[in-house]
């Protein structure tokens, strides 16, 4: 006897019934990798890296701070040095000290920038891990 083999539930997915809210891609920087910016008067180190915003360590923030602030998006392999500066407010601090700011209207052009930056650093990255022998 042959018997059919049952097919798995699926549902399709339409994203604007998720929770997942982003408008932009997001880097994650290795450990000890991450760019650093002046926020607030304080060095800080970015943990990871949107055209929405970003995050970092939390040195006394609080939410609801606002500053001018102006990155440097390079990456010394490649020809690829850009500054954005824009207006960001730290919207939360999670319970570990990470602060996540999000940029206040930012103009199209420091968007498409910072999208760039991030696909030309995914890329250096593919790069380096084929280089390695890494999958």
């Amino acid at each position: 006897m042959f018997w059919k083999k049952k097919k798995p539930p699926f549902s399709i997915l339409n994203p604007g019934e998720t929770a997942e809210k982003r408008q932009s891609f997001r880097y994650t920087f290795r450990e000890g990798h991450g760019l650093s910016m002046t926020f607030s008067g304080t060095k800080v180190r970015l943990l990871d890296l949107s055209a929405g915003g970003m995050s970092f360590e939390n040195h006394d923030f609080s939410v609801g701070v606002q500053d001018m602030v102006s990155l440097d998006l390079e990456i010394p392999c490649m020809e690829f040095h850009e500054r954005i500066c824009a207006s960001m407010t730290i919207a939360r601090i999670d319970e570990n000290g990470i602060c996540y700011a999000c940029f206040e209207n930012p103009d199209q052009n420091t968007t498409e920038l910072i999208h760039r930056f991030i696909l030309e650093i995914q890329k250096a990255d593919l790069r380096s891990s084929r280089k390695d022998g890494k999958p």
